[in-house]
C-alpha cells in the first residue's frame, strides 16, 4: 500500500493512510507538545516527591506515638 498524507480537519496535521498515524505539520504545535511533554513528566516527578514526603511524615507520626508510649510506660512505673 502506497503511503499517503491525507489532511485533517483544521489543516494542522496530516494523517498517514499506512498506519494511521496524524502527524503535525506546523512547527509551532510540535514545539507546544515538546514543552507540554515535558510539563507532564516534571509534574509526575513532583507527584513522586509529594509521596515520599507523605510516607516520610506517617513514619515520623508513628515514631512519635511509639515515643509517648514509651514515655507513658516509664510515667507509670516510676509511680
Amino acid at each position: 500500500m502506497e503511503r499517503k498524507l491525507l489532511k485533517v480537519e483544521g489543516g494542522q496535521f496530516v494523517k498517514d493512510s499506512k498506519n494511521g498515524a496524524i502527524l503535525a505539520v506546523n512547527r509551532n504545535i510540535l514545539e507546544q507538545n515538546e514543552a507540554r511533554k515535558k510539563l507532564g513528566k516534571k509534574l509526575s516527578g513532583n507527584d513522586d516527591e509529594i509521596n515520599n514526603l507523605k510516607t516520610k511524615i506517617e513514619e515520623m507520626f508513628n515514631d512519635m506515638n511509639e515515643i509517648k508510649s514509651l514515655l507513658q510506660t516509664l510515667i507509670h512505673k516510676k509511680d
